[in-house]
Parts: C-alpha cells; sequence; structure tokens
C-alpha cells in the first residue's frame, strides 16, 4: 500500500516528461520537418531540462530515506517506488516515445482546436464574474459543508488496522 502511494505521486511526474517530450515533437512537425527528424531533434532540445527537472524531484524525495524507527522503514518504500518511476519515465520519454512519435505522428495533421472549450470556459467564467457575491457566498457555504460530508461518509483508512 506505501509503495502504491509513491506510485501516485509519481504518475503526474511521469506523465509530465512525456507529454513536454512529445508536444515538442509536435511542434517541429507543425514547423514542417519530417516526423523522424522531428523526433529527433524534439527529443535532443528536451534531454537537459527534462532530466534536471527529475534530478530536482529525485533529490526531493531522497532524505525521506533518512528517517529512522518503524515510520522510516514504513515511508522509505515511497522514495524507493518514485525514483525507480522516474528513471523509467526519462528512458520512455527519450528512447520509446520518440520512437512511437516518429512512426505515428504526420505533417499535416489536424492539431485538435480548443476554440470550442475556451468559449464554454469564457462564457462560465464571464458568469461567475457578473454574480461574484453570490458565487463567493455559495462558493463559502458549499464547498466546507461538501467536504465534511465526504470525509464522514468516506470508508477510506490510510492505515488499516492488520491482524496482530
Amino acid at each position: 500500500m506505501i509503495s502504491l502511494v509513491g506510485v501516485l505521486i509519481a504518475i503526474g511526474i511521469v506523465v509530465d516528461d512525456a507529454i513536454v517530450v512529445s508536444e515538442n515533437i509536435q511542434q517541429h512537425i507543425e514547423e514542417g520537418y519530417p516526423p523522424k527528424e522531428a523526433a529527433v531533434i524534439g527529443a535532443k532540445e528536451m534531454v537537459k531540462p527534462v532530466t534536471v527537472a527529475s534530478i530536482t524531484t529525485l533529490f526531493s524525495f531522497l532524505p525521506i530515506l533518512m528517517i529512522s524507527g518503524t515510520m522510516g522503514e514504513v515511508i522509505k518504500l515511497i522514495p524507493i517506488a518514485l525514483s525507480a518511476l522516474v528513471v523509467a519515465s526519462l528512458i520512455e520519454s527519450f528512447i520509446f516515445l520518440p520512437i512511437h512519435a516518429a512512426h505515428v505522428l504526420k505533417n499535416g495533421s489536424k492539431v485538435t482546436s480548443w476554440e470550442k472549450a475556451n468559449n464554454i470556459y469564457n462564457s462560465i467564467l464571464h458568469f461567475f464574474m457578473d454574480y461574484k457575491k453570490s458565487f463567493f457566498t455559495i462558493f463559502v457555504i458549499l464547498v466546507p459543508v461538501l467536504t465534511v460530508l465526504a470525509i464522514s461518509s468516506s470508508k477510506f483508512q490510510i492505515f488499516p488496522k492488520f491482524d496482530a
């Protein structure tokens, strides 16, 4: 269960690496490079920043390994799982992702338009801005009430009792 907590923390980090690299590859394809060349150029440009970001993430979790006692024994699985996933993410982002991108992404492929979603978001945002006092009042009342209801009805227990 503790390893899964480490995995949950790392999922966002793992996905971010691949997103950054693939977005850069797609940008080069949109500039007119052939997909294979765009994959190589895009991955090369992202090696330093993504690797440094991953290393800083690893360094922020490694001090957890120095916690002593029973809690240290339990918690040490989180940085170990996270470290393995971050290293795997780097391998995937710079070896496998460019290979797949070179075969899947094409020149002149239609890029998804977010204009409709942005228009909907803008209309919702402007509605709340027009009624900001009402929205704020409802927000201040509704969020604590829903939080208390969610916590009271939740059966989740982070450290369940084990049989002796």
